[in-house]
């Protein structure tokens, strides 16, 4: 008859001279946990425990009764107490329901309840609860042990912590949502900048009576197009400051002229789509005012004021918007009708941003004030409308 000899140290494995494992034993009770042979196989029982012992997922085993208080633990290796907190003394003649808690799915629960009844492996996922009360997600799998006779005798439970898989899986997801709606936009940001370029050019070219003519005022309305587009781009999520697009139009226009330009208001920002056809607004008032207002002379002055005006009348604010010139060295008489000008501050910001306009020339320079709706449409955000000190552009 062949020797048997035992191996060391956590899992003592029984094993015959030939290789076959007999009986593998907890060393802490001497409790038996199997008694499987593996005809054929001829491998050195102590790689069985070194790998028990070494594998980086929480390796169970219980005793086989399902009714309270079983089944109870037997065997933690030391995984287990790397991922839980618990040390083998404290998890040995518990059951592992101690690991359970409130978020522990009922419904996974029942359905490992129902198949470990019949006799089947179980695989699923759950949440679990660390000895410091924090939780994690496992990969849980557990196979029963059966003696010759195919009774179960134990169960062996292996869990892995998939609380970081699932995160970065939740993060790419999010990230591939993210990167549909970015190229959405873009696709949408693409199309309308596109239909706006197109409608410049054609507009420009119905008011101009040159190709000198046309060149030099699609150019400028190019240019500011692409300010507010720039402005847009490096946040489009932010809404765009009324304040900085106005500041920057003037600065374009007159950036020689330091004290020409005074700028009061209140924080707007003002969503991306108003904000280009209100750029373009703006700059047909500078270009006005630079070529034939009041910034043709030295003493003339641009104050641009706006505010929140009807507060007290919910869903009927309105943010006016004052641009005013004093100082002209000439009377600004209006232009022929039909300029691009003229147009775009009396057709498209009413047609687009429902706004009302109200122009008038008079010997001092060009005086315009927009009203424009405080709704969704138009701005992202106002704050405090309270009275502030004019400030040199």
């Amino acid at each position: 008859m062949p020797s048997c000899r035992n191996s060391e140290p956590a899992l003592r494995f029984t094993t015959c001279g030939s290789g076959e494992v007999l009986r593998v034993t907890d060393a802490t009770n001497s409790s038996p946990l199997d008694r499987t042979r593996t005809p054929g196989h001829h491998v050195d029982p102590a790689l069985f425990g070194v790998a028990v012992e070494a594998a980086g997922e929480a390796i169970l085993i219980t005793t086989p009764d399902l009714q309270d208080p079983g089944p109870v633990i037997v065997y933690v290796n030391p995984g287990f107490t790397r991922m839980t907190g618990y040390t083998r003394e404290e998890a040995v003649g518990r059951s592992p329901r101690f690991l359970q808690g409130p978020e522990t799915d009922r419904a996974v629960l029942d359905r490992l309840r129902a198949e470990l009844a019949a006799g089947r492996p179980f695989h699923g996922e759950t949440v679990n609860y660390r000895k410091d009360g924090s939780t994690y997600l496992i990969d849980w799998l557990i196979t029963p042990m059966r003696d010759r006779a195919g009774e179960i005798t134990h169960w062996i439970a292996i869990q892995r912590d998939i609380t970081q898989l699932r995160q970065n899986e939740a993060q790419l997801r999010n990230a591939a949502e993210q990167r549909g709606l970015m190229l959405g936009e873009l696709q949408h940001r693409v199309r309308s900048t596109l239909a706006a370029v197109r409608g410049l050019a054609r507009r420009t070219g119905d008011t101009s009576l040159t190709a000198e003519d046309y060149a030099a005022h699609l150019d400028g309305r190019l240019n500011a197009l692409t300010r507010v587009l720039g402005v847009i781009g490096q946040d489009p999520g932010a809404g765009i400051s009324l304040e900085s697009l106005v500041a920057e139009e003037l600065l374009t226009n007159i950036a020689h002229e330091g004290e020409q330009a005074f700028i009061s208001g209140p924080e707007v920002l003002l969503q991306p789509r108003a904000a280009e056809t209100f750029g373009l607004a703006l700059h047909e008032l500078a270009t006005n005012a630079v070529k034939y207002g009041a910034l043709t002379s030295a003493q003339g002055r641009v104050t641009v004021r706006w505010w929140i005006e009807g507060e007290e009348r919910q869903g009927a604010d309105r943010l006016i918007f004052d641009w005013v010139e004093t100082g002209a060295q000439h009377p600004v008489l209006a232009p022929q009708p039909g300029g691009f000008g003229m147009s775009l501050l009396q057709d498209t910001l009413p047609y687009e941003l429902e706004a009302e306009t109200t122009i008038a020339f008079t010997p001092q320079g060009l005086a315009c004030r927009i009203a424009l709706p405080v709704t969704p449409r138009v701005l992202r955000s106002v704050e405090d409308a309270r009275s502030e000190p004019l400030r040199r552009c």
